[in-house]
């Protein structure tokens, strides 16, 4: 019911071209609705699509979080990475949950960078600070204060944790580290939200502020974005 942009680039060029395509709008849906009445040699069933591109055009290289797509969508990964097809922003872009997953990012990276080695006097107010710096960079928007709220329960559970975290003797070493690895000539890259070390080894940290996450979809391989960084740290 909403032409894309595309078909209204098109109308535009007809109008310069002084071409009546007000015919060409309702002519389709006229066809249409005789046809469901009367139809012409209908052939059933039609086969599922199943492409299979040659090896040369597949992708050589995906991202840690793509291989779980790949293994739930892998049509996905073929209109994106074989088509080349890509959805656009809408013109008017409001603030998402993308946005918010982003600043919670960055506050969190920003705040570890600060105070690697031990927590600070007021450390909630001070991610807070950090926090309120980010929605500033970002917009000025009445959404601000909601998402503050938002980050303020966040931070919250993060310092508890923390505290938890280093008292069983973990530390922090580094965040946002890149890492890849090559298999059967298909490269798979990653970066890590965070990596401490602790007393049985690496743990390798992804910060979600979305989707449905459990250990055991971790542990079976059916999220593998951790497990395939865990492989790309080995």
């Amino acid at each position: 019911t909403i032409p894309s942009r595309w078909i209204q680039r098109l109308y535009t060029v007809l109008d310069a071209a002084h071409i009546n395509h007000t015919l060409h709008n309702m002519t389709p849906y006229k066809y249409w609705s005789n046809i469901i009445e009367n139809p012409e040699n209908p052939t059933c069933p039609i086969k599922r699509p199943a492409p299979k591109p040659a090896l040369d055009k597949r992708p050589k290289k995906l991202s840690s979080t793509r291989i779980d797509i790949l293994m739930r969508d892998p049509y996905s990964i073929y209109v994106r990475y074989i088509l080349n097809i890509k959805k656009l922003d809408p013109l008017e872009k409001d603030l998402d949950a993308a946005a918010l997953g982003t600043i919670i990012h960055e506050t969190l990276h920003e705040f570890m960078n600060q105070y690697p080695k031990s927590m600070p006097d007021g450390p909630h107010e001070k991610i807070m600070a950090i926090a309120e710096q980010k929605l500033n960079e970002l917009t000025d928007n009445a959404q601000q204060q909601f998402w503050l709220n938002k980050i303020k329960n966040i931070a919250h559970w993060f310092i508890n944790h923390e505290a938890q975290w280093r008292k069983n003797g973990a530390s922090y070493l580094k965040g946002e580290i890149d890492g890849a690895i090559t298999i059967d000539n298909v490269t798979i890259h990653a970066r890590a939200d965070r990596i401490d070390k602790t007393p049985s080894g690496l743990a390798i940290i992804d910060y979600k502020t979305g989707g449905q996450f459990t250990k055991k979809s971790i542990e079976s391989c059916h999220s593998p974005q951790l497990p395939v960084e865990g492989i790309i740290a080995a």
